[in-house]
């Protein structure tokens, strides 16, 4: 059935009888059966989905909020239906969904948080709601995620390191770790880094290196003094062999 352009009108005919035509850029169907129209529609924009794509892209541009505010009224009125599209769609198209994202992780984020900003408290119930419902697996996502990153990220590894050994000298010495790491250090980690300069087998084989306290927490009697000795200058790098001949002398 041929298409006709709004020119090819000659005026007798009603608009939708015998052939459809593009009047505004809406096809006028000739079918009073929906279905009919339906089956239509899909095998036209089959057949041409190029030239839909460009006139859909070219009409979003110019009605932005019209159609905005039009998904938004069609999610409203049809979440299930709505969401079980987008579960399925995903599921799909996984690798092609992980690759728009990465392409479009500033956009996504700034989204994400005005979002957030705009629905705190549903967020926050569902996010909780979430949890619950998935405890053993946000668990092993957590492990999963820092041993990646401790293997493949330098500063995250050794910002891990470090937190540890402050974390372990207040508990050693009795005390509760309150204020931040960097605040208690008297410098960034990036700095800390670069002060300690650690070899360069360092981060491959971390169990063979100590962040030691040149000046031994066992001399620390009160809270004061271990937030003293936790500073950056109070700190070096030695071999584990070297950090247990030490002991608690300097």
């Amino acid at each position: 059935m041929p298409l006709y352009k709004p020119t090819d009108f000659d005026g007798k005919r009603k608009l939708g009888e015998r052939c459809p035509i593009l009047t505004k850029g809406v096809i006028i169907m000739p079918y009073k059966d929906k279905e009919k129209q339906k089956a239509y529609m899909k095998d036209y924009c089959q057949k041409n989905k190029d030239k839909t794509k460009a006139y859909q892209k070219d009409y979003c541009q110019k009605n932005k909020d019209k159609t905005k505010a039009y998904y938004q009224d069609y999610y409203q009125e049809n979440k299930d239906k709505a969401k079980a599209y987008q579960k399925d769609y995903y599921q799909k198209n996984k690798d092609k969904a992980k690759d728009y994202y990465q392409k479009n992780k500033d956009k996504a984020k700034v989204q994400m948080k005005v979002y957030y900003q705009k629905n705190k408290d549903k967020a926050c119930a569902q996010n909780k709601v979430y949890r619950e419902a998935n405890k053993d697996k946000i668990k092993a996502y957590k492990r999963d995620y820092e041993r990646e990153r401790l293997k493949n990220d330098q500063l995250y590894a050794f910002k891990y390191d470090v937190r540890e050994v402050t974390r372990k000298a207040f508990k050693r010495c009795g005390f509760k770790k309150n204020g931040r790491t960097e605040k208690l250090l008297g410098c960034t980690f990036e700095e800390l880094m670069k002060y300690l300069n650690p070899p360069s087998d360092f981060f491959t084989n971390r169990s063979k290196y100590h962040i030691d306290h040149i000046v031994p927490l066992a001399t620390a009697k009160t809270e004061e003094a271990v937030i003293a000795l936790c500073h950056y200058t109070n700190l070096q790098i030695l071999t584990a062999e070297e950090n247990l001949a030490k002991g608690a002398r300097y």
